[in-house]
């Protein structure tokens, strides 16, 4: 995946904020698409597979 193209609708122009400030390490790692919405923030009991699957859940069309 590339580190631009978001993770659950492909496009590319997702908003990735990591490295370093100070010396430190910027924790946790995260993002968001402005297009789909899905926001992304690392965590060890969370992978990012089961946020995209919450996500897609929770933002499904619905039937009228």
């Amino acid at each position: 995946m590339n580190r631009n193209e978001c993770p659950n609708c492909g496009v590319e122009g997702y908003h990735y904020v990591s490295g370093w400030q100070n010396g430190e390490p910027i924790e946790p790692d995260e993002g968001w698409c402005d297009k789909c919405g899905f926001h992304y923030v690392e965590h060890c009991k969370d992978p990012l597979s089961k946020q995209i699957e919450r996500f897609r859940h929770e933002n499904r069309p619905t039937k009228d």
